[in-house]
């Protein structure tokens, strides 16, 4: 599975690392690197954590201090190109 960030949450995924940032030198480079994990982890165990609602499952960035969700959808490889 390939994750692909909607355009708006890659722009809450920067702002909440200059967020963090701002708050702390370094902080918002450690919250990238917990999001990039996450994302390892949802492409190489795409059916692991709670399904949300429907088909859309929540994963949490694992960084107790660095709140963050994933939600993610499956899309079927015959609808991508």
């Amino acid at each position: 599975m390939k994750v692909i960030f909607h355009p708006e949450a890659s722009e809450e995924k920067l702002e909440s690392a200059r967020f963090y940032e701002a708050r702390s030198q370094g902080l918002g480079s450690d919250f990238l690197a917990a999001v990039e994990e996450t994302t390892r982890r949802i492409e190489q165990f795409p059916e692991a954590g709670p399904v949300d609602r429907a088909s859309i499952r929540k994963r949490i960035v694992p960084a107790s201090h660095l709140p963050f969700y994933m939600k993610c959808i499956r899309i079927e490889s015959s609808l991508r190109r």
